[in-house]
């Protein structure tokens, strides 16, 4: 399932954030600057574009200078390759 969908900047602005679970005003702005922090640093070191992040997955692309993150519950990814 996903969580949630970040489109964040290079300096880790967020210009978009879309949240698929309720989530409190404080706890958002902790995750979004723990994940683009993450990201930014994770893309840096030219690593790949997968990481684990508690008990989630954040699957990140740079595009331009944007990063598009998902973060997806860890345990969904194999579900739908035991079924597929």
């Amino acid at each position: 399932m996903i969580e949630l969908i970040l489109l964040v900047n290079r300096q880790g602005k967020v210009r978009l954030s879309k949240w698929y679970k309720p989530v409190k005003r404080k706890d958002k702005l902790r995750i979004v600057r723990e994940i683009g922090s993450s990201v930014i640093k994770r893309e840096k070191q030219k690593l790949c574009n997968f990481m684990e992040w508690k008990d989630k997955l954040i699957v990140f692309k740079r595009y331009a200078s944007l990063f598009f993150v998902g973060v997806v519950r860890f345990m969904y990814l194999y579900i739908v390759q035991i079924n597929n």
